[in-house]
């Protein structure tokens, strides 16, 4: 409500000070406030908006997770005993083969029972050294395997009993385990079983303390049927044909990128095999522009700069937001290298990124190319490193190579990788530094010309992305503690304003103090000349 300063002044009464300060204390603030709070406000507003961002890039993120390496690839087995998993996605193809399993792996298993009453009973002191190796049973000799460490515990007063001896033989790291069976009421005895295979088969040595024996009852350095109630032996299979002996059931050399687990035999070989399958390979594109497209739509609508009437986006205007959608478009549109000696697009599986960033799927082109050339699907989903010849291998450490096909060459030990030369070590072949940073190149012939091909995957280029905007250092997580640090510099603009305030109150109510005094002293000489003139006047008239 306006104040009428002027009918305040004429009233006789004096200036309303009080009200005069506050509209000209509200009259310094009011501009500088609100300007302070619309900065407040907009940065409140990237912070919200940086942060929807982030949670749709960990969205993004886990639904690449689930996704890597995924080409379509089923892994299937004719019998249920023979059990398939896949374990490495880069390294498997397609393949079949015709599997027979004649005898399973068995750990060596020996038990010791010596009429233990209890699991805490004393067993004696000394030590227990145990060799591994196999045993000529007819024969009742040991042959030790030197690859495989001897190892020697000590048994004393801190474990000389029976679940003294059990966890020390668990604690030991050598592949071998122990447990306790209660074999009758008060009757205990020590099962001791070895790594499977018949090359992983145990030799005890027992030496007893002469003032505390008793542990001369774990030895099997002579042969003895009757402490030993399983035999170590490898499983036996065949595969295509071909004889096949491991020292385990779990079979992880076999077959590249592919577990085996042998459940039981099988003597009629069966067939396990990898194809691809093109419902499942469907449903992983569908699902990867999805998500894709999902991360797009997000960016729109916080970079909406609000054109013909629509709301604008939090991060409308922003060049942080906006380097990333063009960072975004640009990875989904350039062609991915080292696949093949010919780029590929995303265009070829039937992906188009259209103007708005937005990315429309041709379900029947990504078929019909999927069924001509199933392994360049790896380009999107699986990154891969691989050789155009079986007698040389490659593997890459690191992330810090390009990806591109490179020539590798060999000539009397010497090598290079595009005209750069390698380093050698037994057959190996390295690359520290530059395009092929990180790679090592393995073949055992003298003389070679060979194309290495280094692919990185879409996902996996979209997926470190978002690693580094959600990392701690990332743009993101930076724009977001300096919008915060910059309300923090504003609060305390708020603060200082208030105090500015307080001392331009003091300062109006001194100066308007000051002018109240002026005043009265002016009134009171106003008052003193008019009642002398009126007193002259009367004294004329009279």
């Amino acid at each position: 409500m306006a104040v009428d300063y002027l009918s305040a002044l004429n009233a006789g009464s004096g200036l309303n000070t009080t009200q005069i300060v506050d509209a000209l204390v509200e009259a310094s603030r009011a501009p500088k406030e609100q300007a302070i709070n619309k900065k407040v406000e907009e940065n409140n507003v990237k912070i919200s908006g940086f942060g929807t961002l982030k949670q749709q890039f960990e969205t993004f993120k886990t639904s690449m997770t689930s996704l890597d390496g995924e080409i379509g690839l089923s892994v299937a087995s004719g019998s249920s005993n023979i059990e398939t998993t896949i374990t490495d996605k880069t390294k498997i193809s397609d393949f079949s083969h015709s599997i027979a399993v004649s005898q399973l792996a068995q750990n060596h298993t020996l038990v010791f029972a010596n009429n233990f009453t209890a699991e805490n009973a004393s067993i004696g002191q000394g030590t227990l050294l145990f060799e591994f190796g196999s045993w000529d049973r007819d024969n009742k000799i040991f042959t030790e395997d030197s690859s495989i460490t001897n190892v020697t515990l000590t048994i004393d007063s801190t474990n000389n009993t029976l679940t003294g001896l059990r966890d020390t033989i668990n604690d030991s790291s050598m592949g071998v385990t122990a447990s306790i069976i209660q074999t009758a009421e008060s009757a205990y005895s020590l099962v001791v079983k070895s790594n499977s295979g018949s090359g992983n088969e145990m030799k005890i040595t027992a030496t007893e303390d002469s003032s505390n024996t008793g542990l001369s009852t774990f030895g099997f350095s002579t042969y003895s049927s009757s402490k030993e109630t399983i035999i170590g032996q490898d499983a036996n299979l065949t595969v295509d044909g071909v004889s096949v002996t491991r020292s385990s059931n779990t079979i992880t050399d076999l077959i590249d990128g592919v577990q085996l687990k042998l459940k039981g035999t099988v003597s009629s070989a069966v067939t396990v095999n990898a194809s691809y399958d093109e419902t499942k390979a469907l449903a992983n594109m569908n699902s990867f522009v999805t998500s894709l497209n999902t991360l797009n739509t997000k960016l729109a609508e916080l970079t909406n700069r609000g054109l013909n009437g629509e709301a604008a986006g939090a991060l409308a205007g922003d060049s942080v937001a906006r380097s990333i959608q063009s960072r975004i478009r640009s990875m989904t549109t350039r062609p991915i290298e080292g696949y093949s000696t010919e780029s590929i697009y995303l265009t070829n599986y039937g992906i188009s990124t259209q103007l708005d960033g937005s990315i429309t799927f041709d379900e029947e082109k990504f078929l019909n190319a999927y069924r001509s050339n199933p392994t360049d699907l790896a380009a999107i989903f699986a990154s891969q490193v691989k050789t155009d010849s079986s007698s040389v291998t490659a593997q890459v450490a690191g992330d810090d190579y390009v990806a591109g096909v490179y020539s590798f060459a060999l000539s009397s030990g010497t090598a290079t990788i595009s005209s750069s030369s390698m380093t050698a070590a037994s057959g190996k072949y390295y690359t520290l530094s530059g395009n092929t940073a990180g790679l090592t190149v393995t073949t055992s012939l003298s003389s070679t010309t060979n194309s290495i091909f280094l692919g990185r995957s879409l996902l996996d280029t979209l997926s470190s992305y978002a690693d580094t905007i959600l990392s701690s250092s990332g743009t993101v997580t930076t724009q977001i503690n300096s919008k915060n640090d910059n309300i923090t510099e504003l609060n305390q603009d708020l603060a200082d304003l208030d105090t500015k305030m307080i001392e331009l109150r003091e300062r109006y109510v001194t100066q308007f103090s000051s002018m109240e005094r002026v005043v009265r002293n002016l009134k009171d000489t106003g008052d003193y000349i008019k009642n002398f003139t009126d007193t002259m006047r009367a004294a004329k008239e009279n």
